[in-house]
C-alpha cells in the first residue's frame, strides 16, 4: 500500500513536470512565432518600401 502512494506521488510529480515542460515549450513557440512574424512584417515592410521608393525613383528621377 506504501509503495503505491509513493509510486503515485512520483507518476503526479511527473506529470506536473512534462505538464509544466509542455506550458514552457509551447510559451517558448508561441513568443518564437510572434517575433519571427513582427521581424517578417518588418521586412515586408522595409523591401515594399525599398521596391515604391526604386519606381519611383525610375519614373521620376531617371530620365527616359
Amino acid at each position: 500500500m506504501k509503495e503505491k502512494n509513493i509510486q503515485g506521488v512520483f507518476s503526479l510529480e511527473n506529470l506536473m513536470k512534462r505538464q509544466l515542460a509542455a506550458l514552457v515549450h509551447c510559451v517558448r513557440r508561441t513568443a518564437l512565432m510572434r517575433v519571427t512574424d513582427m521581424t517578417g512584417t518588418m521586412t515586408k515592410r522595409i523591401a515594399s518600401g525599398i521596391i515604391n521608393a526604386s519606381i519611383i525613383m525610375k519614373k521620376y528621377a531617371l530620365p527616359q
